[in-house]
């Protein structure tokens, strides 16, 4: 763990979402997400009595909550969105940043991998964004070697797809992101017409992925996976309220993924 080569782990931390217009709205949760090798998924479901591969368990990772959906492994998967993108990465190490199912229950707003090359640098991130509807579009992006020396590396891109009924399709995603070590962060910032129009962000630390830790997590943050789903309509309804106005959803596009390679200098 640490600033090392990644491991699988936990992050403990806060979401916090900023809506800056047409009205102010804040909230905030705490949560933890796992950061898992793809590759050690089976390891792990022998190493830990509380996490099961595909199988339910009091903590759970199933394939079909992720990629297209079917069931398949992960890493087939993610070299075909590498080499959708032109990307020749040999010998890759793939960490996913996700929530895990909890009793069976999950639901991944977000969901990020994280590609190593052979010597441990960050080559690439795919953003997996999935909606209320069960529909999921993903974002490739490259990171160069200037890039993966940076404090913050950032992404922007135009959004794809249907994600909230209170933004509209002529927005664009900036990424800020941090190359995960002891703390991570992932900051969202989305604009509307040009404007900004919402700040989103995750920042947590470490943690050690044990039986020890995920009976603590079970107990500090129970039923996390329901809450989300239900902070996410409750949070909605709060907006309508507010007098925000409500889109009705779009088609998802026959395309399930975008690759750019847009970058933005920094400085940080």
């Amino acid at each position: 763990m640490g600033n090392g080569d990644p491991v699988s782990c936990l992050y403990q931390g806060v979401v916090l979402h900023r809506r800056l217009r047409p009205v102010k709205h804040l909230f905030r949760y705490n949560v933890f997400s796992l950061f898992l090798d793809i590759d050690e998924l089976g390891s792990l479901h022998k190493r830990l009595r509380l996490f099961s591969h595909n199988r339910f368990n009091l903590f759970s990772f199933w394939n079909k909550d992720h990629g297209p959906a079917t069931g398949q492994e992960l890493r087939p998967y993610v070299d075909h969105i590498l080499q959708s993108g032109g990307m020749d990465l040999k010998d890759t190490k793939v960490f996913l940043l996700c929530y895990p199912r909890i009793m069976g229950y999950v639901f991944n707003p977000l969901a990020i991998y994280y590609v190593y090359d052979c010597d441990a640098k960050l080559r690439a991130v795919i953003y997996e964004v999935t909606n209320t509807f069960g529909e999921r579009h993903s974002y490739l992006f490259s990171i160069s070697w200037d890039d993966e020396q940076k404090k913050v590396i950032r992404h922007r891109c135009d959004k794809a797809f249907y994600v909230s009924p209170f933004i509209s399709q002529q927005s664009s995603y900036d990424f800020r992101l941090m190359v995960p070590g002891t703390r991570l962060s992932v900051v969202i910032c989305q604009s509307e017409y040009s404007q900004p129009v919402l700040n989103a962000s995750f920042t947590a630390t470490q943690d050690e992925l044990s039986d020890r830790k995920l009976a603590v997590m079970f107990f500090k943050y129970p039923l996390m996976t329901a809450k989300i789903i239900l902070a996410i309509h409750w949070q909605a309804f709060r907006l309508w309220r507010k007098g925000v106005t409500f889109l009705r959803h779009t088609v998802a596009p026959k395309q399930a993924l975008t690759i750019t390679t847009s970058h933005k200098d920094n400085a940080e």
